[in-house]
């Protein structure tokens, strides 16, 4: 059977199912946890990244002839973070249409990152 029953800390059968039980209980209640957070609550965020026009806000900006670019094909974009649970409404990946009209995203500011380039244009 178990090594556990051949362990001279366990003084018998039932002791030796009991730490099983234990141990066997945990895991089920953390992986019900998390799903319960992730599948009915939705509690994370998706990062979403929008066209940005660098003359009107502050954008991040990457050279897509130098590095390798994403499939939007967005040399400057605004990043957003988008609550899952509203990640639903969204029309296309960039989430424009969620980001405007609900205000329900939340710019992360290139200013605030460091080791990114930022095209700032008319914005101070």
């Amino acid at each position: 059977m178990f090594d556990a029953y051949k362990n001279p800390r366990m003084k018998n059968e039932h002791e030796a199912n009991a730490v099983t039980f234990i141990l066997l209980g945990s895991a089920i209640l953390a992986v019900a946890a998390s799903f319960y957070l992730n599948f009915f609550t939705k509690q994370f965020e998706y990062l979403v990244e929008a066209p940005c026009n660098s003359t009107k806000e502050e954008c991040y900006v990457r050279d897509c002839d130098a590095e390798e670019c994403p499939p939007n094909g967005l040399s400057e974009y605004a990043l957003y973070a988008v609550q899952a649970r509203h990640f639903q409404a969204c029309t296309d990946n960039s989430c424009t249409n969620v980001c405007e009209a609900t205000g329900q995203c939340t710019p992360i500011l290139c200013s605030e990152q460091s080791e990114v380039e930022c095209s700032t244009g008319g914005v101070l």
